[in-house]
Formats: C-alpha cells, structure tokens, sequence
C-alpha cells in the first residue's frame, strides 16, 4: 500500500514538474516572440530625428557668441525644440537649472534630461573637468553630438582613436561598446533611440556600488518619472498603516534625538578651520620648494602638535602610516592625522593625479591644496573652480562635486560633523571594485584605533 502510495506520488510529481516546465518553455517562447515584435514595430514611436538633431547641433555651434558659449547654444537647441514639436506631441523639460550629477561606467559627468519616454532620451551631457570612461552596452543606437570642446574614443581591435570636435556626431550602434574621453569642457547633445529601461541599470549601478550619491540618484528619477508621488502615495495606500505605529513612534524618536546630537556637536569640536587654513599657507610658505610635500606634513604635525595638548585631542604621529584610498571614482594615498566621530583630519593626494566624485559628505570639508592643483565642478555650472597651493575648497555638508588633482596635488582635509555616515562612501569601491581588502583592513585599524584613543580622553 505505501509503496503504491509512494510510486503515485512520484508520478504526480513529475507530471507537475514537467507541466511547470512546459509552462516556462511556452512563456518564454511567448516573450520572445512578443518582444521581437515590439522590436520590429518601435520605430513608430519615434519622434524626434538624429539627423535633424545633428543640424540643429551645428546650427547651435555656429549661433554661439563663443566656441564656449555652453549656455546660449543649450537655449538654442531647447527654444528650436519648442518651436518644432507641440506639446500633444512630445513633452520636454524647459527648466534649464535641472542639473544633476551622472556616474556610469566609471566616467562621470552632469547632465540635464530634456526628453525622456520608453524609447527615446535626449540631455546634454558634460563636465568643464574633462572624464574617461566605459560607454556601456546598449539597447539603443546612441548620437552624441558634441557642442564644446572634444571627444576622443576607441573600440577593441582598433590601434587608432576616434576624434570628435564641436558639430561632430559619435555614433554608436546597438549592442556596441567603446571607452571614451570627455576633454576639458567639453558638452555634447546626446540622442538615444530604442529601448531606454534595460540601458537604466547601467546609468545607475556606479551610484551603488561607488558614489552612493542617492540624492543625484532621486532626482534623476524625477525627471524620469512623471508625477512620481502619484507612485508613491498608491504604494503607502496598499498598506495598513495601523500596523506601523510602533515603528513610527520609534522613528520619531530618532529623528528628535539626531536633530538635537545635530544640533549640539559643536560643543565637540577642536580644530578650528580658519587655524588650519593658516596653518597650511604657512606650510606652503615655509617649504623648501613648491614641491617639498614631506616638509609641509612635517610643519603641519609639528604645530598641531605643539598647540592641541594630548588630554584635548590624539594625534596620529607615525609618518609611516600611509594607505590608499579610492572613493567615487578617485584614487589616493592618505595619512590620518586624526579620527573622531564629529572630526577627521587627514593629508591625501597623488603624485599620478586623479578625479572623481566628492561624495555626499555628512560634514563639512575644507581641502587646503598644500601643492599642486586641484579643479572642481558642480552641475549647472559650466565654468571650473580652480584651487592652487594655499586655498581652500570649502564643501558644505550635503553639496556635491566632481574633482579633479593634478599630477603631484596634496592637500591637508577638514571634516567637521558627522563622520561614521561617511565611512560608506570611503569603503564602496574597495567592496565593489578594487576589492584590496588589506588596504581596507589597514584603514578600519588605523580609523577605529584613532577614535576609540580620543573616546577615551573625552573627544566625540
């Protein structure tokens, strides 16, 4: 009887396994198909032209005041647009100040969404820094009409680079690939047409595996998305919000607890930004030469050292604690001077030079350059920042940039605020990328040891 019992369900077993199967193969021929389809048939919602939009690329070109005339020549190309297609026809995004930072396939740059539908996207796209990167495989045929400056890339096999300069188009097919280089302010008009959902997750993943920059990340979305709380408010009606009163009550108590540790932290700082500022010209000025970076770092610890006593505040003094650093993109070696929750101060630089994205920083940062050059850039702007030896870049809490360090660049930096939330950021690309797990070991050591040492002479 058992052993019947048991043959039956076996065969039912594999009866239902083989419909499930059976299930799949159709569903899948069915998407196949549905999606060759839909493949074949997508042109008919096109709208905008490439070649049309290449004219009006170099008429934009030829209308600027100046070969750099950013600005005028993305009125030119929005104003043309307005007048060519109706709203019932196609909607475009007027507001010329939405500006927002993009990190794909290790370039980054900022860019403004003037269209954007399941098959067709159209921005600008640029930085007055210049950047290289991984153009990604696409879903869709790309035209990257440059405006300002110039453009080089190159695709595997090929010995020579591609040259792009002002009223040039780089066209790139379906499914290929290439690396590329973005000069000095240099602005393109790019058109994609084809499918634009698949092309999102290449769009977005170096925001989660690098800059963890999800303020840029949310207000990409809302310029993707139309209406985006509509979404938002249907999705928290499907829930029984009853069953979160505990949580809520909860999070409120956070929330007051860190508005007012926020509101306090001063009362837990040492250094002062303006003695650290003068500190650093005085570094520059007492250098050997312009170059001398070891005797600057000497004159820098030597006066900490002789004005912070050693019951206010601990000190790293071991010169031979270097280690690398790599965050948003950018590549260095640092030295930790000081670690504690509400501050850090640290010198970092390259000799190679390096760019990359600033991050969204939970504190305030002041980079004193101590040698070198470092340039920087902020979405909408399309003029560069430029930091010599003996300034400082002052980034506020929340505000971020792409940079660039110049072969040689070092810099003495100042973060005042909350510094655990950073740590993130400082260690994504070891975790998704570099993966030198021992420079990471060598970091947390050296970062934990520094904290828990001012913890114990009462520095938060």
């Amino acid at each position: 009887m058992s052993t019947q019992w048991y043959d039956s369900q076996k065969n039912n077993l594999r009866l239902s396994t083989m419909t499930i199967r059976s299930l799949s193969a159709i569903s899948l021929v069915v998407l196949v198909v549905v999606g060759r389809w839909l493949d074949n048939i997508k042109r008919r919602w096109y709208v905008l032209d490439p070649e049309s939009l290449h004219e009006l690329a170099k008429s934009a070109v030829a209308a600027a005041s100046s070969p750099n005339d950013t600005a005028g020549m993305i009125q030119h190309i929005v104003t043309n647009l307005t007048n060519t297609y109706s709203p019932s026809q196609i909607k475009l995004n007027r507001d010329s100040k939405e500006w927002v930072f993009n990190n794909a396939g290790g370039a980054m740059g900022a860019m403004y969404i003037i269209h954007a539908s399941i098959t067709e996207y159209l921005i600008i796209f640029g930085t007055p820094l210049g950047t290289e990167g991984h153009s990604g495989v696409h879903t869709s045929d790309d035209y990257f009409n440059i405006l300002v400056g110039e453009e080089w890339a190159f695709a595997p096999g090929s010995l020579e680079m591609e040259r792009y300069t002002a009223g040039m188009v780089n066209y790139m097919s379906r499914g290929t690939a290439k690396q590329y280089k973005m000069h000095r302010g240099c602005f393109a008009l790019e058109y994609a047409r084809g499918w634009i959902p698949p092309m999102l997750p290449f769009g977005f993943i170096d925001t989660f595996t690098s800059t963890l920059d999800f303020f840029s990340l949310y207000d990409t979305c809302l310029d993707l998305w139309y209406d985006p709380e509509i979404y938002i408010l249907n999705l928290s009606m499907t829930f029984n919000l009853s069953k979160w009163n505990i949580g809520a009550i909860a999070l409120l108590c956070l929330v007051v607890l860190a508005r007012w540790l926020d509101h306090v932290k001063d009362r837990w700082y040492v250094f002062d930004p303006d003695f650290l500022h003068e500190l650093a010209q005085s570094a520059v000025a007492s250098a050997f030469s312009p170059n001398d970076t070891a005797g600057m770092i000497d004159h820098i610890v030597t006066n900490l050292t002789s004005t912070y006593a050693s019951s206010q505040v601990k000190l790293n003094h071991d010169s031979t604690e270097w280690v690398l650093s790599n965050a948003g993109g950018a590549m260095g070696s640092m030295r930790i001077l000081h670690a504690s929750i509400t501050e850090y101060l640290i010198i970092f630089g390259t000799p190679l030079g390096t760019e990359g994205h600033s991050g969204i920083l939970s504190a305030d940062d002041y980079f004193h350059i101590l040698v070198g050059e470092q340039w920087a850039f902020a979405p909408g702007s399309f003029e560069m920042e430029r930091y010599t030896a003996g300034t400082v870049h002052f980034l506020p809490r929340g505000v971020t940039k792409q940079y660039k360090m110049h072969r040689g660049c070092f810099a003495l930096e100042y973060a005042r605020g909350w510094i655990p939330p950073m740590l993130p950021f400082g260690l994504a690309d070891t975790l998704t990328s570099t993966l030198d797990f021992f420079t990471l070991y060598h970091t947390a050591r050296i970062t934990a040891r520094e904290v828990l040492r001012n913890l114990f002479v009462g520095k938060i």
